[in-house]
């Protein structure tokens, strides 16, 4: 993803609650400041929604979050570095075949259009995410102690992370768990398909926030009578060099959750491989 630093991210949850594999990164960082969606509207500049609570871990209440974006430290932080994004495109909710290759194209390339309204979206230079879950802060510390975030500045608690945030050199970086009492790789704090879909797409960051040419298009839901399920659509590229042409395949992946919470991750599908720009 197109930006001016070099975050790194871990992979998406398994079964044995562990959260990723490590992450790769990309020549870029996640940042984005938004920008124009595909539809006409304009794109928000992070992601601060209702679901993402947020509160210094000295505070006894929270504030709502806004999807970070204060990379300078001599401004103020209020966090978390992340949250349900509040501009962005409208999130697609058709079956993913039925996306059009035009908007597959218009998509792919542009890291404003990453991640649609609504679910996890990061506007960071730097943003580290741990291999699994944490219980709690001192566990998260130590974590964050073996990445080069600089002096610790502040601990940012939200629904769904613990985080640490440092200063290097005048900048901020952050590193983040999952809380385990939200998801502990196999039982998620909610069980709705809309948590669902909050939750995949935070896992989806973790492992693609960084990576250009990975999109998130939108999702469709499918209500069961013991089992609901959302099927997330996805795309991922491989960009061509010295005259040959960007490869963009189009995924889907069923994702499924009890009445109990119990949540099910599954693999991702290739429904199409189509042509972008030619080098």
């Amino acid at each position: 993803m197109a930006g001016t630093g070099g975050a790194s991210t871990g992979g998406a949850a398994g079964a044995d609650g562990s959260v990723g594999t490590g992450g790769a990164t990309d020549s870029g960082g996640a940042t984005d400041s938004g920008g124009a969606t595909d539809s006409g509207g304009t794109a928000g500049d992070g992601g601060g929604g209702s679901g993402g609570t947020a509160s210094t871990s000295g505070s006894s209440g929270g504030t709502t979050g806004t999807g970070g974006g204060q990379n300078d430290c001599s401004g103020s932080y209020e966090g978390p570095v992340g949250g349900p994004r509040a501009g962005g495109p409208e999130l697609i909710d058709t079956a993913c075949a039925q996306i059009t290759d035009e908007v597959i194209v218009a998509r792919y390339d542009n890291p404003n259009l990453k991640v649609p309204q609504g679910l996890y979206w990061e506007d960071a230079d730097v943003s580290y995410w741990g291999d699994s879950c944490s219980d709690n802060f001192a566990e998260t510390l130590d974590r964050a102690s073996e990445r080069p975030i600089g002096d610790v500045e502040d601990q940012v608690l939200s629904d769904w992370s613990y985080e640490v945030v440092g200063c290097n050199d005048g900048s901020r970086r952050f590193y983040s768990d999952l809380r385990c009492s939200y998801f502990d790789g196999n039982k998620l704090d909610g069980n709705t398909v809309e948590d669902l879909a909050y939750l995949v797409s935070l896992l989806w960051w973790i492992d693609n926030g960084d990576l250009g040419g990975a999109q998130i298009l939108g999702y469709t839901t499918n209500i069961g009578s013991a089992t609901d399920a959302i099927t997330l659509c996805t795309i991922r590229t491989s960009f061509g060099d010295f005259g040959l042409c960007d490869q963009i395949t189009l995924q889907e992946t069923t994702h499924r959750i009890t009445a109990a919470g119990v949540v099910t991750l599954g693999e991702p599908e290739t429904v199409r491989t189509i042509q972008g720009t030619c080098n």
